[in-house]
């Protein structure tokens, strides 16, 4: 892991930038359709697929870790964006189902009805009436997503090399067991958290607007 600091910490923040964001979109573009799926439609093991959603995100992360190892090492897909982030999917995904599904359950019904009525179909009512309506949640989840990803340290640890290795892993190159360098250290993990801080202030009213409908929504239930 010392060299990893050659080149600064720079490369490292990129590759959490890719990485991070990746998962977030990959994420949203999975969970806001599924979440819509269990949450506002009525089909045969809806409620057995929604469980099983939700036991998914029970597993351990070390007991996952060394078969993403092999598999992705048969795949070739060692230390490459598509590999970590295929692996991060796995456990953002659920999560975010699971918290969209609270969202678009407690938005009214009459919304899509009038909008049948005018004449628009199912997915019109869904992009340009329900989606709008669940930005709060919405908004919540890419911000948990973003920094679960940003944040992780066990996966990135095993499953990138110098090509991808993140912040979170190259940061540790500057403790070995020669020396610390703690004023590099200190200054590193100053810097890694400047985009999370950044990210949650952008999307402050969308996120306390999410988390106090989704307080509400529970508290009625």
């Amino acid at each position: 892991m010392g060299g990893s600091t050659s080149g600064g910490i720079g490369p490292s923040i990129v590759n959490s930038a890719v990485v991070a964001t990746a998962t977030t979109i990959a994420t949203l573009a999975l969970a806001i359709p599924a979440g819509y799926a269990f949450g506002r439609l009525r089909f045969r093991g809806r409620k057995s697929f929604a469980f099983y959603t939700l036991f998914t995100n029970m597993a351990p992360p070390i007991g996952l870790l060394i078969p993403y190892f092999f598999v992705l090492n048969r795949l070739r897909l060692m230390d490459t964006y598509l590999g970590l982030v295929t692996v991060y999917l796995t456990f953002s995904l659920p999560f975010a189902i699971w918290l969209l599904i609270t969202y678009f359950e407690e938005l009214p019904r009459e919304l899509e009805e009038a909008a049948a009525v005018d004449g628009a179909s199912r997915f019109a009512a869904f992009w340009r009436i329900v989606l709008p309506q669940a930005r709060g949640g919405v908004a919540v989840t890419a911000v948990f997503s973003f920094i679960n990803a940003w944040n992780e340290f066990l996966y990135a640890a095993v499953l990138t090399g110098n090509q991808t290795r993140t912040a979170t892993v190259a940061l540790f190159g500057f403790i070995s067991t020669e020396e610390h360098l703690w004023g590099a250290f200190t200054a590193s993990g100053t810097l890694i958290m400047v985009p999370v801080i950044v990210l949650a202030l952008a999307a402050q009213r969308q996120i306390v607007h999410g988390l106090t409908l989704g307080a509400v929504s529970r508290a009625r239930r």
